[in-house]
């Protein structure tokens, strides 16, 4: 038997890949502990009612792929290479989110998607923030603009484009994210950044 003790990740893992595949509403406590192989008054020993679960596996998924960001961005790739590896990352992500899942987050659990899209521009802010700076150092991004404005213009951006990408209301498609990081980039480097831009990006063709 599985060990629930301090909300196991192994529960969430699974919580929140069937609520991907499915849907939030679709996945009730009776299929998850059924699918856990314990009662259902086990589960609920753990987590109170399904809110508590949704709330935990939303943000252990959230943490996952904060881990695999900062993963990227601790790589000796150059900050260009980090901002393409950041756009794969997203696609690669958003190909698993069944839209009906931010649906039913936006409908039955308000509180936590509402806390999941302050802790995504968050997130987004702070990892652009620190490319611009590691890109000015390298001298591969210009210094004469401000960074602050340009970031939140590229944050809003980006959260506006892959939020109707996952809740399935976008006319685009997820390689847009990397047209729109292209395009961003296009518009930072220097010209040494940009030969490094063109080079990375004719290597992938």
């Amino acid at each position: 038997m599985l060990d629930l003790s301090s909300f196991s990740s192994q529960i969430k893992e699974l919580a929140s890949s069937m609520f991907m595949q499915m849907g939030i509403k679709q996945v009730s406590m009776d299929n998850l502990s059924a699918k856990l192989k314990i009662s259902k008054k086990t589960l609920y020993n753990n987590f109170k009612d399904k809110s508590t679960l949704v709330d935990s596996a939303v943000f252990h998924h959230f943490n996952e792929i904060e881990d695999k960001l900062s993963e990227i961005n601790r790589s000796s790739d150059n900050p260009i290479n980090k901002m393409l590896n950041g756009a794969r990352l997203a696609i690669e992500q958003l190909a698993k989110v069944n839209p009906k899942m931010i649906d039913d987050l936006e409908k039955y659990h308000p509180e936590t998607h509402a806390k999941l899209e302050e802790y995504r521009i968050d997130s987004i802010n702070k990892h652009i923030t620190g490319n611009i700076k590691e890109g000015r150092e390298l001298g591969i991004y210009r210094s004469d603009f401000d960074s602050g404005v340009i970031t939140q213009l590229f944050v809003e951006m980006l959260f506006h484009l892959t939020h109707g990408l996952a809740a399935g209301k976008s006319k685009y498609q997820p390689d847009s994210i990397k047209e729109l990081v292209s395009y961003h980039l296009h518009g930072i480097c220097t010209k040494s950044g940009l030969s490094e831009l063109e080079k990375t990006l004719q290597n992938e063709q």
